[in-house]
Formats: C-alpha cells, sequence, structure tokens
C-alpha cells in the first residue's frame, strides 16, 4: 500500500483502461494493494543505492501495478493526471523512480513533477 503522512492510501476508483486514482482510508481492499516491478536488472544499471528509511532504490526506474486481476500498471495522462493503462513495456508514461531528495516518487516522462493530492492535500484527487 502507499499510504502518506494523513494515512490515506493510493485506491483505484475504477478499475478500467484509463480508470481514475485517488487518494481514501485504508480499507485492505484489493483496489488499495499494488506490487513494484524495477524495469531494469540491477546489476545493469548504477543506482544511488538504497533509501532504507523508505525501503526504495534511489533514481532506479520501477512501474507500478495493481494487485487486481486486470494487473494494469499507473500512468501518466496528459502530463498531469495518474490513471490506470494496460502495462507497456518500456512506455516511459509508466515508469516512476524515488527521488531521494525530495523523498517523493517522481515520473520518468516528467522529472520535474511528483505525485500530489490535489487542492493542498484537502480532496481525494491524485
Amino acid at each position: 500500500m502507499f499510504i502518506n503522512v494523513r494515512g490515506l492510501v493510493l485506491e483505484i476508483s475504477a478499475n478500467e483502461e484509463g480508470g481514475s486514482l485517488i487518494t481514501s482510508k485504508q480499507n485492505s481492499g484489493e483496489n488499495q494493494r499494488w506490487s513494484i516491478e524495477y524495469s531494469d536488472k540491477e546489476v545493469a544499471i548504477k543506482t544511488e543505492g538504497m533509501n532504507e528509511d523508505f525501503g526504495w532504490h534511489i533514481g532506479r526506474p520501477f512501474y507500478i501495478l495493481t494487485k487486481m486481476p486486470s494487473g494494469r500498471a499507473i500512468s501518466v495522462q496528459g502530463g498531469r493526471n495518474l490513471v490506470l493503462a494496460t502495462k507497456q513495456y518500456k512506455e516511459v508514461s509508466q515508469q516512476f523512480y524515488f527521488d531521494n531528495e525530495s523523498k517523493t516518487i517522481k515520473s520518468m516522462q516528467f522529472k520535474n513533477k511528483s505525485w500530489d493530492i490535489q487542492n493542498a492535500g484537502k480532496s481525494n484527487n491524485l
């Protein structure tokens, strides 16, 4: 699960192609479960190591896949929204990395953008 500092988790609101993602209270539902799949072979690239506090490989690209039967990946749509999409190998809009400086997940496509909750966290939309 992805849990923010306010205790909200990343959730699928619609398990369909282009389905939106929101934040919600934790309920341990299948629509709140995710897996990380690194998009490279660890020995093939040079990384900045591991952030032990957060449990992420620093700067190493990965996909975030739903554990629901569809197995869809999170994808950046239009440079602004996170949606579900069929995983496509080497699709840069579906690859993310952990930025150790900001301690956030960033898009490989839009490296200057981190995940954010709209309205300064007062919304449930990402």
